[in-house]
């Protein structure tokens, strides 16, 4: 799993919310939008796949530096290569508007950050546990 989150307390939450939700699987953490590009793409420092793997599933927040949430989307979906990765975004925001261009740009998902930490564990664990249960296919290892 690969969670993009530029609010380092935001991230440290989700780092607890995660392991209280048993999430049992490697999760690496980028802070902007630029690095979740450079990190799929296999580029410094994300370049050694054995210690960055290819992610199941990418968590994104819609306003990151660098390239936002809808910009990572947009640039998923253009890359045929990287177009399967199954993709929530998980954000504060409400708004109609971005929920339907969320989805329009590719979003599999868009969940909004719930205000309880109890409530993000919840939402962690039910994300984990449904896109454990798919079926992804994986980036050929050429790439």
């Amino acid at each position: 799993m690969l969670i993009a989150e530029d609010n380092s307390d935001d991230l440290e939450l989700t780092r607890v919310a995660l392991r209280r939700a048993k999430v049992n699987t490697p999760v690496h953490f980028v802070s902007d939008g630029a690095q979740v590009v450079a990190y799929l793409k296999g580029e410094a420092p994300f370049s050694d796949r054995s210690a960055f793997p290819l992610p199941r599933l990418l968590v994104l927040d819609i306003k990151m530096p660098y390239l936002s949430g809808f910009e990572v989307l947009e640039w998923l979906r253009a890359h045929e290569e990287y177009s399967f990765l199954p993709t929530t975004m998980l954000s504060s925001s409400r708004l109609e508007s971005d929920i339907e261009k969320a989805y329009a740009l590719g979003a599999n998902a868009y969940v909004t950050k719930p205000g309880q930490f109890n409530e993000l564990v919840a939402v962690l664990q039910k994300l984990y546990g449904f896109w454990r249960m798919c079926e992804v296919p994986r980036v050929p290892r050429s790439l």
